[in-house]
C-alpha cells in the first residue's frame, strides 16, 4: 500500500461517521445528471436514521488509470476539508459512499433551483438577486476565512437552495496545508497548472507572469466580481461565447466587461455593487477588495433583501465577531446614566485590554419600544457595520460591542473626558479654535469621502480628546438611515433646528433626506458658534421662531466679536456665508471647505480671543443621537 493510499484510508476511517454506505439508491446509475472535467453528477436518495428520505447529488470521480497515485491523495485531503466546513452559503457535504474502484463518492443534498444564474433568471425580482449577491459574498469569505481557496468562482458552481439561499460548491482545497487544487465538478480549465474557467479567471492566472502563478484568495476575488457580473447583466463576461484566445487577447489588453446597460437609470444598490465588481478587478492583486470587505460593503448598502431585520442584525454581528468584547467590559454602574438621549442611554465603564490594563470607555445602549424592533435592529445592523470600517483621527472610533439580554449590541467607544466641544471651549477659553476647526472639517469631510452622512453636526455631536483633537460622533449612514433625533419617525431632531439646512425645513419633511450638502450648511453653522460665542439664532428661545426666521430666508449676521480676530481668520466668515447658499447645489464641498480651511490656519494662529458662551442653555435644546 502506497502513501497515498494510506492517507485516504485514513481520511475515510476518520470521517467514518459520514459513511453513507447502504443508505444512498442512484436514481439511474447509467445516466449522470451532469458532467465535468473530474467526474459526473448523479441524482439519488438518502435513506434517513428516523425515517423518511432526501433528494441527494452523488459526486462520482473519473480519472485516467495512470492519475491513480495523484488522486487518492488530492481526494483525501479534499474530503477531509469538505467535511469540516459548515456554513449557510457553502453546499454541505453529507457524507460519502465507497466506490468498487475504492474512491469514495462524495453526497451532497440536491439543489432544485439548480444554478444561481438560472435561478434569478427565472426569478428575476431584485430581491433575490440582492439575497443572492450578499449570500455568496459571505460563504465566499467563509471560505476564505478557513484558509480555502475556491479557484474556480463562477455562477454554475452556486447553487440555490429550495429555500432561495445560494449554497458555493466546488471549490477547492486549503492553500493551507500546501496542496493542489482539484474541481469536482464544472467546465474547469487548466493554464499551466493555474485551475481555473477563462472567463473568470485573473489577469495574473491568465499571463502568468506575476508573482500569483496559483490560485488565491485575489484570483478567488476577481472571480467573484466576474459572477456578481453575471447576476447584474443575465449573461456570462464577455458574452456567452468567448473562448479562451479571446480572453487570453482580453488579458494582455486589460479589457474589462462592459458596465451594464443603463447603469444610469440601475437603482442605487446596483450601482453600488458594480463599484464592488470594479474593485474586485484591479490589476494589482494586492489592491483588491477583500471578500470580508465586500461582506461589510454589501451589509451597508441598502440592499432589497427579503431577510428579517434581526437575522439581519445578527448576520452583521456575527462577520463583526472580532469587535466583539464580551466579558472585557464592566459597567461603572447600569444606575448611573451619563446621558438620556431619544433612542438610548450612555453609560461609563471600563475595557479590559488584550495586553494588559484598561481604559475608560463609554457605552451606548439602544432603548426602542416592540412595535419599532424591526426598524431599529434594520438600522443598527447598518450603522454599526458603517461605523467599524470609519478610521480618522477627527471620528470618534468603535471600540467594539457588547450584546444585551435582547440580542441587540450596545456599542463601546473611548471615553473623552473632555466632553462635547460646547463644554471644551468652555472651560478652556484659551483653546486652539483654528485646530478645533480643522479637525472638524477633516473628519467630515473623510465621513463625506466614504458616503456618510452626519445628519446632526453640531458642537453636541463633537467631542474633544485629552490632546485637544475634534472627535465626530454621533454620525448617521449614507442616504440617511439613521438612529438619531427625536421620536419623531421622519429623523428630524427637533433640538438642532438651529444647525438645521434650510431646505430640511422649508420643503416637505417627509421627502426631503439629509445630504452631504444638509450637512455642509450644519458645518457652518457649528463654525459660526465657535465664533460668535453664542448659538445661532441665540435671541430666540424657541424653535418655532427659528422656523419663521428660516423660511423669511434671514440668516445670521456677521458677529461683532470677530473683528478682534486676526483678518486671516476673519476669512471663516466668508466659509460659513458659502455653506448658507439656500441652493444646496452652490454650497462648497467638505474637500473644498477642507483647503479652504487650511490656508488660512497656515498663517500665523493665535489662541481664541473670547470664552465661548452661550445665552442659551444648550442641554435644553439639543436631542443627541445614539449611534
Amino acid at each position: 500500500m502506497t502513501e497515498n493510499d494510506e492517507n485516504l484510508q485514513y481520511v475515510i476511517n476518520k470521517l467514518g461517521h459520514l459513511n453513507l454506505g447502504g443508505r444512498i439508491t442512484f436514481d439511474n446509475e447509467n445516466q449522470f445528471y451532469s458532467k465535468g472535467g473530474f467526474g459526473e453528477v448523479y441524482t439519488g436518495t438518502l435513506k434517513l436514521l428516523r425515517g423518511g428520505q432526501v433528494r441527494v447529488a452523488i459526486k462520482r470521480l473519473r480519472f485516467a488509470q495512470n492519475q491513480d497515485i495523484f488522486f487518492k491523495k488530492i481526494v483525501a485531503k479534499e474530503l477531509y476539508i469538505w467535511a469540516k466546513l459548515d456554513h449557510k452559503n457553502v453546499l454541505a457535504l453529507k457524507g460519502f459512499i465507497i466506490e468498487k474502484t475504492g474512491f469514495p463518492s462524495l453526497i451532497s443534498e440536491w439543489m432544485e433551483n439548480g444554478t444561481v444564474l438560472e435561478f434569478v433568471k427565472s426569478h428575476p425580482d431584485d430581491r433575490n438577486v440582492a439575497r443572492s449577491i450578499l449570500g455568496i459574498a459571505e460563504g465566499l469569505a467563509y471560505l476564505h476565512e478557513m484558509d480555502v481557496i475556491h479557484s474556480d468562482m463562477k455562477s454554475d458552481n452556486v447553487l440555490v437552495s429550495s429555500s432561495g439561499d445560494p449554497k458555493i460548491c466546488d471549490f477547492g482545497i486549503s492553500r493551507a496545508i500546501n496542496a493542489t487544487q482539484v474541481r469536482l465538478g464544472g467546465n474547469t480549465t487548466f493554464l499551466n497548472g493555474a485551475p481555473g474557467t477563462a472567463q473568470w479567471m485573473a489577469q495574473e492566472l491568465i499571463l502568468q507572469g506575476h508573482i500569483y502563478t496559483k490560485s488565491s484568495k485575489e484570483a478567488d476575488v476577481w472571480a467573484f466580481g466576474m459572477t456578481i457580473y453575471e447576476l447584474l447583466v443575465k449573461d456570462y463576461p464577455y458574452g456567452r461565447y468567448a473562448g479562451l484566445p479571446q480572453v487570453i487577447a482580453f488579458a494582455i489588453q486589460k479589457k474589462l466587461p462592459s458596465p451594464p446597460n443603463s447603469l444610469d437609470s440601475l437603482s442605487q444598490w446596483k450601482k453600488e455593487v458594480w463599484r464592488i465588481c470594479n474593485r474586485c478587478w484591479d490589476f494589482d492583486p494586492a489592491q483588491r477588495i477583500t471578500m470580508v470587505d465586500v461582506v461589510r460593503d454589501l451589509l451597508s448598502f441598502n440592499l432589497p433583501l427579503t431577510e428579517n431585520p434581526l437575522e439581519t442584525l445578527r448576520r452583521t454581528l456575527d462577520m463583526l465577531s472580532h469587535r466583539n468584547l464580551e466579558g472585557s467590559v464592566t459597567f461603572d454602574s447600569h444606575e448611573h446614566v451619563i446621558y438620556h438621549g431619544g433612542y438610548g442611554e450612555l453609560y461609563t465603564g471600563v475595557l479590559r485590554l488584550r495586553g494588559g490594563g484598561q481604559s475608560k470607555v463609554v457605552i451606548k445602549r439602544l432603548r426602542f419600544s416592540l412595535k419599532h424592533i424591526n426598524d431599529a435592529a434594520e438600522n443598527m445592523a447598518r450603522n454599526i457595520c458603517v461605523w467599524s470600517k470609519l478610521d480618522h483621527e477627527n471620528v470618534l472610533a468603535l471600540s467594539g460591542f457588547i450584546t444585551e439580554e435582547n440580542g441587540f449590541p450596545s456599542l463601546v467607544s473611548e471615553y473623552m473626558e473632555d466632553g462635547t466641544l460646547s463644554d471644551y471651549v468652555k472651560t478652556n477659553p484659551e483653546c486652539d479654535v483654528m485646530r478645533l476647526i480643522m479637525g472638524i472639517a477633516d473628519g467630515l469631510a473623510y465621513l463625506h469621502e466614504n458616503d456618510v452622512i452626519h445628519t446632526d453636526l453640531k458642537p453636541g455631536s463633537v467631542l474633544v480628546s485629552s490632546s485637544g483633537d475634534a472627535k465626530i460622533y454621533n454620525f448617521s449612514i449614507s442616504r440617511g438611515m439613521w438612529l438619531g433625533g427625536s421620536a419623531m419617525d421622519i429623523g428630524v431632531p427637533m433640538g438642532s433646528i438651529r444647525w438645521m439646512a434650510y431646505e430640511l425645513i422649508t420643503g416637505d419633511v417627509i421627502d426631503t433626506k439629509h445630504t452631504k450638502e444638509s450637512d455642509v450648511w450644519s458645518f457652518g453653522m457649528t463654525v459660526y458658534e465657535m465664533m460668535a460665542k453664542e448659538l445661532p439664532y441665540a435671541r430666540f428661545r424657541h424653535n418655532g421662531q427659528v422656523i419663521v426666521t428660516l423660511m423669511r430666508k434671514i440668516l445670521p449676521t456677521r458677529p461683532a466679536s470677530l473683528n478682534a480676530w486676526p483678518e486671516e481668520k476673519q476669512r471663516l466668515w466668508n466659509i460659513c456665508e458659502s455653506c448658507w447658499n439656500f441652493d444646496p447645489s452652490q454650497r462648497p464641498t467638505m474637500a473644498e471647505i477642507v483647503k479652504q480651511v487650511k490656508a488660512i490656519r497656515h498663517v500665523s494662529l493665535q489662541t481664541c480671543p473670547n470664552n465661548f458662551a452661550s445665552s442659551v442653555d444648550d442641554s435644553q435644546l439639543l436631542v443627541t443621537a445614539v449611534v
